[in-house]
């Protein structure tokens, strides 16, 4: 995986000045490092991403960093949203203050 982010001159001009951190892609923030090469604006060409990831399927010890990284963030994101939505109206419709209808 490599990941490119190609926008308009004036667009990244205001952009770049809001960065909070050195990473823009999401599993480069998440992970806290480059575990992702990330090619901005005219570091995106065509040979730059070939290098990157011809290097890439040639290293396969950084491949599997990745995938158990991967893996890793998938876990910690995984979330069971519905039973925890469901539990949060049961809580508010539980609660002595809320009026209910008729």
């Amino acid at each position: 995986m490599v990941i490119v982010y190609k926008m308009s001159s004036l667009t990244w001009q205001l952009m770049k000045r809001m960065l909070y951190t050195p990473y823009v892609g999401l599993p480069n923030v998440l992970a806290g490092e480059f575990l992702v090469d990330e090619f901005m604006q005219d570091a995106a060409t065509p040979q730059a991403l070939a290098d990157a990831l011809l290097a890439l399927l040639k290293d396969a010890p950084r491949q599997q960093k990745q995938v158990e990284r991967f893996r890793e963030m998938h876990l910690m994101l995984r979330q069971d949203n519905a039973t925890k939505a469901a539990e949060a109206v049961l809580r508010l419709l539980d609660a002595p203050n809320v009026r209910r209808p008729g």
